[in-house]
């Protein structure tokens, strides 16, 4: 028999570990990719779509933007005749130009404010175009001519009269290649802005492709060659660059001319007894180079006046050129009005 006191029996516990459970991969399904890439096709169009209909929006709001910008850049440009009329009227006459200026220009108007969270700018140059060689003393023979600066005779000679550039804003050559854009000369505070220029400008200006890449820098001329001013010449000895100034002090045969620059270094208006004539010519003989009819005067102001206007609203400029004259009896008037494409 079995001894049943003599204490327990062990026996080992074994637990039970259920077998791995296995999958077998089901057959990819032609149809199950094709839905998936509809989908994704599906998807690419939407965000696609949404993004041209949110680009046309902006184009369209920023369209909007410029048409506004740019009306009121042209009322803001148009209206500044009141604000030069005055100046012609209470300032003009007492203009003096600082020696070292090689341009006979004055600020007339330099102002920025902010409307409707908009900024606008309001600038207006005046240049004195009896401070300038005349257009056809620049073209001829004239002891003048030899004032301008090489680059502008140069064009003087090869420009048409009569052709497509617009006087007094003709592209002028100069020597600066430092970048392969067209620049027309912006008032002294402001930077100069490329512009295309048309093949016949650009073959009357000397450059040989219209490729904004070919092009040297260039200029204008309207601030050298005066497209209005009175016959016989006038030179205002107030505001005519240093070279004019010699040539036409020795051409009227003169004195006086150290007055004149240090009156002008004073910042002060020079004086003169009265408009100052050259002597008459004897016999057939011509007085040193000025041309074949009644010779040149000194004044101390003038009677033609330019003025490059510059107005800007927002990223929105709009520029113009204007011309007024007035005569002993008759006052200032508006004789030209150009718009400066850039």
């Amino acid at each position: 028999p079995r001894n049943r006191g003599a204490g327990p029996r062990c026996r080992a516990d074994h637990a039970e570990v259920p077998a791995a459970v296995t999958t077998t991969p089901r057959p990819f399904s032609p149809r199950r990719g094709l839905a998936l890439l509809l989908v994704l096709a599906s998807l690419v169009v939407s965000v696609t779509c949404a993004a041209v209909v949110v680009r046309v929006a902006a184009t369209a709001r920023a369209q909007r933007d410029v048409d506004r910008h740019t009306a009121w850049a042209d009322d803001l440009a148009r209206g500044v005749e009141p604000m030069i009329a005055t100046w012609l009227n209470r300032d003009a006459d007492a203009a003096v130009v600082p020696m070292e200026f090689d341009e006979p220009r004055v600020t007339v108007v330099d102002d920025e404010w902010e409307a409707g969270g908009v900024r606008h700018a309001l600038r207006i140059t005046a240049y004195d175009q009896c401070g300038m060689v005349r257009w056809s003393d620049a073209r001829s023979g004239s002891a003048l001519r030899q004032a301008l600066p090489d680059a502008v005779r140069s064009l003087m000679d090869r420009a048409p009269v009569g052709g497509s550039i617009t006087r007094g804003l003709d592209l002028l050559h100069r020597d600066d290649r430092s970048t392969g854009a067209i620049v027309f000369p912006q008032p002294p505070h402001l930077p100069p802005m490329a512009f295309s220029v048309a093949p016949d400008r650009a073959a009357a200006a000397g450059v040989a492709s219209p490729g904004m890449a070919e092009m040297p820098w260039h200029s204008a001329v309207g601030a050298n060659v005066a497209t209005h001013a009175p016959d016989p010449p006038v030179v205002n000895v107030n505001t005519a660059p240093l070279p004019l100034l010699e040539r036409a002090f020795r051409e009227s045969r003169r004195g006086g001319l150290e007055m004149v620059i240090a009156a002008r270094k004073a910042g002060v208006p020079a004086t003169l007894s009265t408009p100052v004539r050259p002597p008459a010519r004897v016999g057939s003989q011509r007085t040193s180079g000025l041309p074949d009819r009644e010779g040149l005067v000194l004044a101390t102001t003038s009677k033609a006046w330019s003025f490059r206007v510059d107005a800007e609203v927002g990223s929105t400029r709009r520029s113009w050129w204007l011309v007024f004259t007035r005569t002993d009896t008759t006052p200032w008037s508006l004789v030209q009005r150009l718009e400066v494409i850039e």
